[in-house]
């Protein structure tokens, strides 16, 4: 399988355990040696054994493997990820993010960051629980992106606050890519799904609604925090998050690209709905944690996959 960065294969060891092998080629420029570095320094920062990484729902890293041509990262082999199995019901989607923020949780305990959360960057064991992996744009909370922000995480689950060009990551960006998976569980579709920044940006007004002018000031800050003008209402009035009469418009093929979030919730229960306009706050200081997020869903038993 190939990545933006890196292929992956699968191997057997001599006891018929199946290895997954992760290769970054160092020819592939420095892009691709930041995403193993990354993701090498994030994975020996976790210290955990396998039982702690399963428990704690990681990915567990067996051994890493460099030479002068490449990076070789040697992983348990799970046979799916979490966008091959979905649509789920309500019930597993809900514990499903209590494993991810279970995952979070002692991921920024430890001053880090994953930033690129997605379906495709979580693993589904063979029992039916998740692992948290691609560690490749991790950073810690300290750490500032040198640079352009371009390669880090991936659009549709960016928090807004990265489209605009915030130049470091903090936990809250995590949790807006939890709340975007949430709704991907669930509906079987991406919630925002932008061609450019730009055009993101655009999708997330029409979504959410236009944020107030408070946090329109907190977000004014980032480098292209302009870039909302070009979606401010004419009217002030109409100024607010999470617009309750936005329309929805249709593509040729009759899918809703700009579909407002009340529409896409409205199957889930009105708690959760709740819960997940929070985790989708354009302001990063009303966004919960991962411990609020872990202490509102710890009702969810642990269904089997399905």
């Amino acid at each position: 399988m190939h990545g933006s960065y890196a292929t992956v294969h699968k191997e057997t060891e001599s006891d018929d355990t199946l290895i997954a092998v992760k290769v970054y080629l160092k020819s592939q420029g420095r892009h691709a040696l930041l995403h193993a570095h990354r993701e090498l320094r994030a994975l020996e920062q976790l210290k955990l054994n396998y039982e702690s990484a399963c428990q704690k729902y990681l990915i567990y890293l067996i051994s890493s493997i460099s030479t002068p041509l490449s990076l070789s990262l040697r992983f348990h082999f799970h046979p799916y990820t979490l966008d091959k199995i979905t649509p789920v019901s309500h019930e597993l989607a809900r514990n499903y993010v209590l494993q991810i923020a279970t995952a979070l949780e002692y991921v920024h305990s430890l001053s880090l960051v994953h930033c690129d959360l997605t379906p495709q960057n979580i693993l589904v064991a063979e029992d039916g629980s998740l692992r948290v992996a691609d560690f490749g744009c991790a950073h810690p909370i300290t750490e500032t992106i040198e640079g352009s922000t371009e390669g880090i995480g991936t659009r549709w689950y960016v928090a807004p606050e990265h489209i605009l060009s915030c130049p470091y990551y903090a936990p809250p960006s995590d949790i807006w890519s939890v709340a975007c998976i949430w709704i991907e569980m669930v509906t079987g579709r991406p919630a925002f799904c932008g061609g450019s920044d730009l055009e993101q940006l655009g999708i997330l007004v029409r979504a959410i609604g236009m944020p107030s002018k408070d946090i329109i000031n907190e977000l004014s800050v980032y480098p292209d925090g302009n870039k909302l003008i070009f979606f401010a209402p004419s009217d002030d009035e109409h100024t607010m998050e999470h617009t309750e009469d936005a329309d929805t418009q249709l593509e040729d093929d009759g899918n809703p690209p700009y579909m407002c979030l009340n529409d896409m919730i409205q199957p889930f229960a009105k708690s959760d709905q709740g819960f997940i306009k929070q985790m989708l706050s354009w302001s990063v200081y009303k966004r919960p944690d991962a411990i609020s997020v872990i202490e509102t869903l710890r009702p969810a038993t642990s269904p089997s996959v399905v």
